[in-house]
């Protein structure tokens, strides 16, 4: 989850309506759940109207399974705690695309492993989260939809969900955000099968990475990074294939769009929030606006939405 201004996570996927009579009552019909990153923040105006749920990126590990941010967002608590005064639900997303191979050793490691808990729960208590968000994203991938060493790490990480979830205090929320991966895609290879669906039992809200399908690797597509297809694909595997309860998916589509320099060349670099559009020649040629209006039409019509 890289190169985000503001990552939107649509309509609780499967959740665009009424309630149900065994819903608490204060549960929201609909979940517009964001990421933001921290640095933004000062400058930044958060509609908070818009939102159900905000989540701050990022909590990063240090390679001892220290939490290294710790300071910088402390300072931010202010603008966090306008948003709770409004009602929106704040988060604090632990790890991210840029510091994976961090979190992959603190996740392998019992002492840091142990360390890294005890300092986001921390943070939950001492600053007043409304939950923490988990984004582990070092993974082999492989021909299979895993690769070597993926499913030692699979199983830590359910039980480091499963942890969190015990020693979290009530009331308080565990999201996750994973890969929209499908065999599909690229030939087969991936790492849609590096979850279990036990791992989801722990889970309030499993945020489904809906983009960077393609981007700047040699081995890169030159395509859209986040089209409509990878959004069917991604409702169809979690919802129908996987089996995740409705009302814990949410879709994820990227406020940001990827330029390649040329048709041929998987040389990409990042575009402007409004562009997603692929510029290539290639792809659907849509703006940002419209395929958002499709996507949220796609997830509403579902069989999954109520």
């Amino acid at each position: 989850m890289k190169y985000l201004t503001l990552w939107a996570l649509l309509c609780i996927l499967f959740g665009c309506g009424g309630t149900s009579q065994e819903e608490p009552p204060k549960k929201p019909s609909k979940i517009i759940f964001g990421y933001l990153q921290y640095e933004q923040l000062p400058e930044y105006q958060i509609p908070w109207d818009q939102l159900t749920h905000l989540s701050i990126a990022f909590g990063r590990a240090t390679e001892e399974g220290g939490l290294a941010d710790a300071a910088n967002i402390e300072k931010l608590l202010p603008i966090f705690r306008e948003g709770q005064k409004k009602g929106v639900k704040v988060l604090l997303s632990a790890g991210g695309g840029g510091n994976k191979a961090i979190m992959a050793g603190v996740l392998l490691n019992d002492t840091y492993r142990n360390r890294f808990k005890k300092e986001l729960l921390k943070a939950v208590e001492d600053w007043g989260f409304d939950g923490l968000d988990i984004d582990y994203e070092h993974w082999a991938g492989g021909p299979e939809g895993y690769g070597e060493g993926d499913k030692e790490k699979v199983a830590l990480l359910e039980n480091f969900y499963k942890e969190l979830r015990t020693e979290l205090p009530k009331g308080k929320l565990l999201t996750a955000a994973v890969s929209a991966d499908y065999p599909e895609w690229n030939g087969g290879w991936g790492n849609y099968n590096v979850y279990t669906n036990s791992m989801f039992e722990y889970l309030d809200l499993v945020n489904i990475m809906v983009y960077d399908f393609t981007g700047g690797w040699k081995s890169s597509k030159v395509a859209q990074h986040a089209s409509m297809e990878h959004f069917r694909m991604a409702a169809k595997r979690w919802s129908e294939i996987r089996g995740v309860p409705k009302e814990k998916i949410i879709l994820g589509v990227p406020f940001y769009g990827v330029h390649f320099v040329s048709a041929e060349t998987p040389v990409a670099v990042q575009g402007d929030s409004n562009e997603l559009s692929q510029r290539t020649g290639h792809g659907e040629g849509r703006n940002r606006t419209t395929l958002l209006q499709r996507q949220t039409n796609h997830a509403c019509q579902s069989r999954v939405c109520k």
